[in-house]
């Protein structure tokens, strides 16, 4: 019984990952189009806290985006900021992006305020997100210091996922 026990225990510990992923379907009021999402929530992590690729269809157009929760007030991405992406520990492309940033709490001086910030992503990249085999995300904040994300295989597959869905 001790034995199951400890092999059963064990086997939670494994099995278990620092984040999970989701795929979630919805409208978006802001770009006014069918959005699809890949939202990856990450444990253990001081800065990034929610992480979404997301995919919006317009009438005319598809937009695609990477969404950043973080809730430390102090280190956030900003306007003049950049993000790279490091895909298949090689291929290194920066981003200088239009940033929105949001802060999604009412209360100015809480420094657990959660912001969200958007960064568009080229149509000419998507291709290279698609054939990729490990995407490296790091984020440029406005304190000097850079949060480094390693985006796991679950969540890359659901990247991929969110390209290939129409609707």
């Amino acid at each position: 019984m001790k034995k199951i026990f400890i092999i059963t225990l064990f086997s939670l510990l494994l099995l278990t990952s620092p984040c999970y992923a989701t795929i979630i379907k919805g409208y978006d009021t802001f770009h006014e189009g069918i959005s699809i999402a890949s939202a990856v929530n990450i444990e253990n992590e001081s800065i990034l806290k929610k992480l979404y690729f997301q995919k919006t269809i317009q009438f005319d157009s598809t937009l695609y985006a990477i969404l950043a929760y973080n809730a430390n007030f102090k280190t956030i991405l900003t306007p003049d900021t950049k993000l790279t992406l490091t895909f298949n520990n090689t291929d290194v492309i920066e981003l200088t992006t239009t940033v929105v940033s949001k802060r999604l709490n009412n209360y100015p001086f809480d420094h657990s305020t959660v912001r969200l910030t958007e960064i568009l992503i080229p149509q000419e990249l998507v291709p290279t997100i698609e054939d990729a085999s490990s995407i490296c995300l790091n984020f440029y904040l406005n304190d000097q210091t850079i949060a480094v994300y390693n985006l796991p295989a679950s969540a890359l597959a659901e990247w991929k996922k969110v390209i290939l869905l129409n609707n």
